[in-house]
């Protein structure tokens, strides 16, 4: 168990059908929990029908004739029992004992008792792991032309060309956004966004390889009964597609493919132009973040690409372009950095 500063170090996942811990409230009404504990605070009611109508909707026995009695104890003993959260790259999400953190936040109490989780929740998940292996055989025997990339699958779910310590900083960036749709381009064998299933987001698979998603869904039928994701799996390439894709998304991820978009346009000699066009496309169809990694930059510099490719992009839609960072499971910087672009 460690401590945390309550102020700076939480952060929440606001899933609308995200129940959190045994309060059975979900973390989208957070707010309504600071709501109240500010009204008690100042000698209010604890009283709230939308918090025990929330309460009943999710099958909690609680109701708000508790929240009183529960502020003036903490704020008499302070807090003993620890909550519990997800250790992320610099932060900690939130995931028992919002209340706690609540009240912590409405009585300016620095420093919360917390018991850190693992973020590897898909390591060790039981499931019927036979469909899965099975789908990755197939893709073993589709995968030709040297590829050079290992889809052997490890522990559960897992992927052996990512590891969590990159999803951590993709994760911590887009957890408090207000939507919910998440576009994983280029998903491969669906290391991301299945586990963003999970944290509530509702996903499309998108790649254009069909074996890719045939082993994506066979990892979201396997978390079903536990996670019940909302998801869509997109067979085509990304060029084509957003042509004619009406859909916007909450957070599109496109993490190490856009350098095969330009790849791709090299015998034209227009790599450049193509890629600064897709990543206009993409930047069309996001509404929050727009998170990315180059895969190669060196291999982008031999074909004529700039290194302020996603400056102009961000400059270009009156965008904003941030540096998120270069996990330790990367490596040396080389295109697998990660960046993210937002209004």
């Amino acid at each position: 168990m460690i401590k945390v500063a309550t102020n700076s170090a939480l952060t929440h996942r606001d899933g609308p059908t995200l129940v959190a811990g045994v309060a059975g409230i979900p973390i989208s009404n957070y707010a309504l929990l600071m709501a109240i504990f500010s009204r008690i605070s100042r000698g209010g009611s604890g009283q709230s029908e939308l918090y025990d109508s929330v309460c009943k909707k999710y099958g909690s026995k609680r109701t708000s004739n508790v929240l009183a009695p529960l502020f003036t104890d903490i704020k008499k003993n302070g807090i003993k029992q620890p909550v519990t959260g997800y250790q992320l790259n610099s932060r900690v999400e939130l995931l028992g004992g919002h209340h706690r953190a609540a009240i912590a936040t409405v009585l300016n109490i620095s420093e919360l008792p917390i018991n850190l989780l693992s973020l590897d929740v898909l390591k060790n998940f039981e499931c019927d792991l036979a469909p899965i292996k099975k789908s990755y055989e197939a893709l073993q025997d589709s995968t030709t032309l040297g590829r050079n990339r290992s889809y052997n699958p490890l522990e559960g779910l897992l992927a052996s060309r990512e590891g969590y310590d990159r999803l951590k900083y993709v994760y911590q960036e887009v957890i408090n956004v207000k939507g919910k749709s998440l576009l994983d381009v280029g998903c491969s064998d669906g290391f991301f966004g299945t586990f963003m299933t999970t944290r509530c987001f509702d996903v499309t698979f998108l790649d254009s390889f069909a074996p890719c998603l045939t082993v994506c869904r066979s990892k979201i039928a396997a978390i079903q009964a536990k996670y019940p994701a909302v998801a869509n799996f997109v067979n085509a390439e990304l060029s084509p597609w957003l042509e004619t894709t009406q859909e916007k998304y909450s957070v599109v991820l496109a993490l190490d493919v856009l350098q095969h978009v330009a790849f791709a346009a090299v015998k034209g000699g227009q790599a450049e132009d193509v890629l600064a066009a897709c990543l206009d496309k993409l930047i069309g169809i996001t509404e929050e973040k727009l998170v990315v990694s180059m895969g190669s930059w060196d291999a982008l510099h031999k074909h004529g690409i700039s290194d302020t490719v996603l400056y102009d992009a961000a400059q270009k839609n009156n965008w904003r372009l941030k540096f998120i960072g270069c996990p330790d499971d990367v490596g040396a910087y080389g295109g697998r950095e990660l960046y993210v672009l937002y209004p």
